[in-house]
């Protein structure tokens, strides 16, 4: 008991003199009153709106939190520190406003917002000619690149570009990006989602047409005698657990007795279809189980594309131990996509100790492979490399050792060079 007594002591001892030590080296900040007054271009209050400020002081927090209310007359009240800062004042349907940066004495205590109205995407949804309310519509951004020059195809949005048709099938969605070229997809149950585009902020409006797309007619087959009845079979474009929205639709359903199951509706192009089964909670990079690798479906509009599921074939394995410079890549991350217009991802893994790597696909062909360094801001590795594989019907080995300049090239591709 003395000892834990003693050690208890000595912890609030310690305790006592970091903290002392920290107010030397960090003396408290002194803090300004503000208020923000906010109304829209017509002088309407404004009242739900989100505020921040940037703090451009070296060594200080740049952008602390500030809990987000509603703010009855349009009038919020904060406290700013006595540093150089900028406002920032968010609110849907508005451009975000910045107000600064202030000087210390010249942070007025009264600050006056009048929002601009966000410029407008406007347009229909529409199935065989006739107009579709209560479809969901976003607006998205332009298709990621896997490396400058090879586009995934993949467009992206968030939540603040999102709209409902109305009764009408129309729709309004405001976006601050002007001078960009954008697309619109559109989706509602019981069809395939469209897309148009590209379409600019303030332009014309634009029609997107629901079709009723192809159907996926497959079989299942698990290892060791399973019953395939009662599973269940995803079928996505997007990993769900990869963005936080997801444009192209994440879809599931339970195999029959017969150990058969269908997609209906589904939109034309490429999907990965795999067995629904649960993610390893310890790490999100862990290698996964066979069983979920997935399989490449290519849909046709108007007819059924048949995928026989045989998760008793192990997938093929694509295996590399790469260097850079003569020495093991380790702490690179390996992502496998799909070859074509969209570049879906079917793997992805981290290298060991050693440099080694395994990713695994079901059927032979070309492959677009991405290697990610540069972790932590380490210059001495690319950032990221970009390579096309081919996978045989036993596999492929990637063991490519990379002459990298760190001055210059932090990211480059290999299938345009002779190494």
């Amino acid at each position: 008991m003395a000892r834990l007594q003693a050690l208890l002591l000595g912890c609030v001892l310690a305790a006592a003199v970091f903290g002392a030590g920290w107010r030397i080296l960090h003396p408290p900040v002194p803090m300004q009153d503000i208020e923000i007054h906010v109304a829209d271009a017509r002088g309407k209050l404004v009242e739900n709106y989100e505020w921040e400020y940037h703090d451009w002081t070296p060594g200080a927090v740049m952008c602390p939190y500030i809990s987000q209310l509603s703010h009855p007359g349009g009038t919020a009240f904060g406290r700013v520190p006595h540093h150089r800062v900028e406002i920032w004042v968010r609110a849907k349907g508005f451009k975000l406003w910045t107000l600064g940066p202030f000087d210390p004495d010249a942070i007025p205590a009264r600050l006056d917002v009048a929002l601009a109205d966000l410029k407008l995407v406007t347009g229909v949804v529409t199935r065989a000619g006739k107009s579709v309310a209560g479809a969901t519509v976003w607006l998205c951004l332009e298709p990621n690149d896997l490396i400058e020059g090879v586009s995934s195809g993949l467009v992206s949005s968030s939540e603040d570009l999102k709209a409902i048709t109305d009764e009408s099938g129309s729709f309004r969605i405001g976006s601050e990006y002007e001078g960009r070229d954008l697309w619109v997809r559109a989706s509602k149950a019981g069809a395939a989602s469209g897309r148009a585009g590209p379409v600019r902020v303030g332009g014309p409006p634009i029609e997107v047409q629901l079709t009723d797309g192809g159907t996926i007619e497959g079989a299942l087959h698990l290892p060791e005698h399973r019953d395939a009845a009662g599973a269940q079979v995803e079928l996505y474009r997007i990993d769900p657990s990869e963005w936080e929205v997801d444009t192209y639709g994440h879809f599931t359903v339970t195999c029959d007795p017969q150990d058969r199951f269908q997609f209906e509706h589904v939109e034309e192009g490429p999907w990965l279809v795999r067995l629904l089964v649960p993610k390893p909670i310890e790490h999100d990079r862990l290698p996964l189980p066979p069983e979920h690798v997935p399989f490449v479906v290519e849909v046709t509009a108007g007819a059924s594309s048949h995928l026989d599921m045989d998760l008793t074939q192990e997938p093929l394995r694509l295996e590399g131990r790469p260097k850079i410079n003569g020495k093991p890549w380790t702490k690179a991350y390996f992502v496998l996509h799909l070859a074509g217009n969209l570049g879906l991802t079917l793997d992805e893994t981290e290298s060991d100790r050693d440099g080694s790597w395994t990713l695994r696909v079901r059927s032979p062909g070309m492959y677009h492979l991405v290697a990610w360094g540069n972790h932590q801001h380490d210059t001495s590795v690319p950032r990221r490399v970009y390579d096309v594989i081919e996978a045989s019907p036993t596999g492929a080995r990637w063991d490519k050792d990379i002459a990298w300049d760190p001055r210059s090239r932090p990211e480059f591709r290999l299938d345009r060079s002779s190494r």
